[in-house]
C-alpha cells in the first residue's frame, strides 16, 4: 500500500472510489488524512495542487445526511456533487494517471495461463505476450508454494536506492528489482544479456497478485488458472 505521503495514495484512493471498492464516507476521511495532513505538497505540480485542494474543499464538507442539507442549505456537498468532482479530477489528470503496470497498454486485455502437473505443481503453458510470460515463469518456477517471502521484501520500505530481492539464487529464472519509485521490475535473466526482457509493476499490486497465487495456487489448487490484467487490474480465474 501507498504511504500518505506519496500522491500515489491519492490517485489510488479515486480509482477505489470510482470502482465502488470504497463509500463516500471512506474515501472522505482517507482522503483528509492524506492530502490534509500527510502530503508532501512538494511532490505535486501546480495542476495536481490547484485539483486535489478543490476536491479537499468538497470532501471536507460532504455529508451523506439529508438533514443536514435541510439545516445547512449551500454548506454540505451531497454525493452526487463529490463524485462529480471526483470524476473532474480523473478526466483532468488523465494523462499522468499511475498504471499497475507500465510496460502493458492499461486499455488491453493481457493474460498469462498455468496447468497443474501431474506433481502438483503448476506450469505456464501459456501467455498474450512476453511481459505476462515473464510474470507468469515467476510465479510458477520461482515462486511456486515454497516458503519464501517475497511479500515481506516487496512491504518493505523502499530505501533511496534501488536494492535487489535477496531471493535471486542462481537457480531462479526471474530476476527482481524494487526501483526509489515502488515499482518492481522482474527480469528474465536467460533472455539475453543486451537487452533482457523485464515487466514493470506497480509494489502493491505485485503483493496482490502473491496473495493471489497463494490462495488460488497454493490453497484452492485447480486444475488450470488463468491470470487477466483488465482495466488496470488483475483477476484471477480458476478451472476446477
Amino acid at each position: 500500500m501507498f504511504e500518505n505521503q506519496d500522491k500515489k495514495k491519492l490517485y489510488w484512493l479515486i480509482d477505489q472510489y470510482l470502482s465502488n471498492k470504497m463509500s463516500a464516507w471512506d474515501f472522505c476521511n482517507n482522503y483528509h488524512v492524506c492530502y490534509d495532513v500527510d502530503l508532501d505538497l512538494n511532490s505535486i505540480t501546480t495542476l495536481e495542487q490547484q485539483l486535489f485542494s478543490e476536491l479537499s474543499s468538497i470532501a471536507g464538507r460532504f455529508s451523506p445526511y439529508d438533514q443536514d442539507h435541510k439545516n445547512f442549505p449551500n454548506v454540505f456537498y451531497t454525493e452526487n456533487e463529490l463524485q462529480q468532482k471526483i470524476i473532474t479530477v480523473k478526466e483532468k489528470l488523465y494523462e499522468q494517471w499511475p498504471v499497475a503496470v507500465p510496460s502493458l497498454n492499461k486499455h488491453s486485455v493481457e493474460w498469462v495461463q498455468f496447468k497443474k502437473t501431474n506433481h502438483g505443481s503448476y506450469g505456464c503453458t501459456d501467455a498474450s505476450g512476453l511481459e505476462m510470460r515473464i510474470l507468469g515463469l515467476f510465479l510458477s518456477t520461482d515462486l511456486g508454494c515454497s516458503n519464501v517471502d517475497y511479500k515481506e521484501w516487496a512491504e518493505t520500505k523502499n530505501s533511496e536506492y534501488s536494492h535487489a530481492s535477496p531471493f535471486n539464487q542462481n537457480g531462479d529464472l526471474i530476476g527482481l528489482i524494487e526501483d526509489n519509485e515502488g515499482y518492481i521490475h522482474l527480469t528474465d535473466k536467460y533472455f539475453g544479456e543486451q537487452k533482457p526482457a523485464s515487466f514493470k509493476i506497480a509494489k502493491e499490486y505485485f503483493v496482490k497478485i502473491l496473495d493471489g497465487w497463494q490462495k488460488y495456487a497454493c490453497q484452492e489448487a485447480p486444475i488450470e488458472i488463468r491470470l487477466l490484467y483488465k482495466n488496470d487490474e488483475f483477476i484471477f480465474e480458476v478451472t476446477q
